[in-house]
């Protein structure tokens, strides 16, 4: 499954918007992966993420 997020981070000391897609198993799975991600790539804590919404893409077949 796929998931769109957008929302708000802290990357220094600006508030960035952001959208990322996550492919994972469940929303749970792909909202760790989500914080992950931006922890590993611009150090940003937990607590500075913002999610705003959260979409499941469906996937058409044929």
């Amino acid at each position: 499954m796929k998931f769109v997020f957008s929302g708000l981070v802290r990357i220094g000391k600006n508030l960035e918007k952001f959208e990322r897609e996550i492919e994972a198993g469940s929303e749970g799975e792909a909202r760790e992966r989500l914080y992950s991600l931006f922890g590993s790539e611009h150090r940003a804590k937990r607590r500075w993420i913002r999610i705003d919404s959260v979409k499941k893409l469906v996937e058409k077949n044929g």
